[in-house]
Parts: C-alpha cells; structure tokens; sequence
C-alpha cells in the first residue's frame, strides 16, 4: 500500500509538470520600452504575445483589448485635459501565432490601464496592467522655461515695490502690469491646447462618415464611422467589412491606420484577422484635427491576392477646455508670481533698512 501511495504521487507530481509546460501566459511590452515612449510625438508599438512555459505558441488567438487614459488629476492637468479618464479603445482581433500589434500614439503622460484577454481553445488568459508614459521633454523645458519667467517677473516687480513701498502710483502700475502678463500667458497656453482643433480651410478636406471600394472582379469592401461625427473625449465605433463576390465565409486578413492630417502622423496602425470578414472597432480621436482612416483587406490565405483599399477622411468636433482647468491654471500662475513677489518685496524693504507701515496696503510676503 505505502508503494501504490509513493508511485500515485509522483504520477501526480508528473502530470502536474506536463499540465504546467502547457499553461499559457499573456505578456504585454512596448517597443520602444515604455520609459523611452514621448507622448505625442512618436507612436509606439504595443505587443500581446501568448506564450507557454517553454516559451513557444502556434496557432490563431482571439484578443479583446481595451484601453483608459489616465485618470484626472486633482489640480494639474495635461493638455488634453477633456481625454483624461476616458476610455481610448475597445476592439476584437484575431491573430496568428498569438500575437497581436497595436502600434499608437499615447496623447499623454500619466498611467494608461490596459486590459486584455486572449482565448484560444479552452484556454482564456486576462491581463490587466498600467503603462506609466513619462511627460515629453520639450514640455518639461517649455514647462521649466514659463516658471522661470513667472518667478523673474514677480521677483521684479517685488523689488520694484520693495523700492518705492510708499508709492501708490508704482503699486498700481506693476499690478495692471502683472495681471496683463498673467491674461496673456493664459490665453496663449489656451489657444495652443491640442485639443482646441485646428480648423480646416472650406473645401480642404472633403469629410464622409461612409465609404465603398470595389474591385475590377467585384469584391468589396465598405467602412462606415458611428456617429458621422466623431468627438474629443467620446468614442466613436468603426465598422468594416470584406465581401467576396465568388467566394464566402473565409477569413479575412485587415490592415487598419488613422492618420491626423493636421501633422501628417499616424496615430494608430494594426493587422489583424475576422474569420467573417467584418469587426468593429471603437477609438476616441484625442485631436479635434481631419483624420484620414486607412483601411486594406484581402483573404487571410491567399498571400497574392491584391489587397482592396478604401480610405476615408473624417473631421473631429473638438472641446475647448473646462472653465474650472483654465481658471485653476490661471491661480496657480498668479499664486506663483505673488509668492516670488512677496519674498522679493519683504527682501529688499529689509535690505533697504525700511518699515512698512501695518496701513501702508502694500503687497504681504
């Protein structure tokens, strides 16, 4: 009995390191590595791999992939403060050797929470991980540059109030001059937002929310956008489908783009199998620009098959920011020029060997 016991458990030990050698695991990585992505200005490529614990898969896989912004900051916003907490992407692919890639432009900074899950067989494996994309460098330098000249134009005007503290006429001066800069910085920084749009010539972009190709044997191919117009900080669904005119029910091999004509850059590109011929996937434009959806499709196994294009140019309606983002912004640029201005003033009345009188009204450090 104690020999059936020992050898019962090492079939168990056994079988329990094939069933392992067969368990699946879903990775997802970046390329470039998801340290060295810019936020929008370079697109980067996101990859779903499927592999077992020897580190090999063949064989198709069905993915579900979704992705969210990062959610809203209490008080410091990015420049697209509408996509903030907001859902970015929503499809089904399939592809083969289990490998899926997504190739897109992260608008952003902040923690993108992307979930996954791929199906092959029996097998189902979820993913739920955060992309932590760090803030560009030329924002960071424009960003450390505009600090620079808010604490200079305080420090400034403090020390020109600091010189003439009993001077009505100088106090007032400098304030008119302070609020004037802070009025215009914040109406620049507004009008160079992103999400603002950038508005297209009559008759520039023709926009169409449907579009057919047919080909010279009668295949074709139709792509429609849900709603005709698509908007910043919503979602709009896309609907594809390849049909056949000999030939029904085979897998259809689809290349998929979204080019934002304002910079000429793509912002999203994949490849990806239906084994109907049709999908249907869900975006969110973050540019409130005219994009051009590039969309190819021929059957999956004929590899000489001359891919049908169709290619259809939409416009975004954009948002203009929040009334409570531009006003925060605005205090905290005031917030910073009255604080370098008040140390600048208590500094130079101090230096100067001067008292201001409790009556005075001149500006508190």
């Amino acid at each position: 009995m104690r020999q059936f016991a020992i050898l019962f458990v090492g079939m168990c030990i056994a079988c329990a390191g094939l069933f392992a050698a067969d368990e699946l695991d879903l990775e997802i990585r970046s390329d470039p590595p998801v340290e060295a992505i810019k936020p929008n200005v370079d697109a980067a490529k996101l990859i779903f791999q499927l592999v077992k614990k020897d580190g090999s898969f063949t064989g198709s896989a069905q993915f579900h992939i979704e992705m969210y912004s990062p959610p809203k900051n209490t008080f410091f916003s990015t420049g697209f403060p509408i996509v903030e907490g907001t859902q970015l992407l929503c499809g089904d692919f399939t592809a083969e050797n289990g490998r899926l890639e997504l190739a897109y432009l992260f608008p952003i900074r902040g923690a993108y929470r992307i979930k996954a899950t791929a199906q092959t067989g029996s097998a189902k494996i979820e993913l739920d991980q955060n992309f932590q994309i760090r803030e560009e460098p030329e924002v960071v330098r424009y960003f450390s540059v505009l600090m620079a000249l808010l604490v200079s134009f305080g420090a400034v005007s403090g020390i020109v109030l600091g010189r003439s503290a009993f001077s009505r006429a100088s106090a007032q001066c400098s304030t008119a001059a302070i609020l004037a800069f802070l009025l215009l910085a914040a109406g620049t920084g507004q009008s160079a937002s992103a999400h603002e749009g950038h508005p297209q010539a009559d008759g520039e972009i023709k926009t169409t929310d449907r579009v057919e190709a047919v080909s010279a044997r009668g295949d074709r191919l139709e792509m429609r956008l849900i709603p005709e117009l698509a908007t910043v900080g919503q979602m709009a669904a896309l609907e594809g489908v390849f049909i056949r005119k000999e030939k029904t029910g085979e897998a259809v091999l689809f290349t998929l783009s979204f080019v934002n004509l304002d910079h000429n850059k793509e912002i999203f590109r994949t490849e990806f199998q239906s084994p109907d011929g049709k999908f249907r996937l869900q975006h969110q434009f973050v540019d409130g620009a005219a994009h051009r959806i590039e969309l190819s499709a021929r059957p999956a196994m004929e590899h000489t098959f001359i891919p049908l294009i169709a290619e259809m140019n939409i416009a975004v309606h954009a948002i203009h920011p929040p009334t409570r983002i531009v006003m925060r912004t605005l205090a905290f640029m005031l917030g910073v020029v009255a604080l370098s201005m008040g140390l600048a003033f208590a500094v130079t009345v101090k230096l100067s060997g001067r008292a201001v009188p409790a009556s005075s009204g001149g500006p508190q450090g």
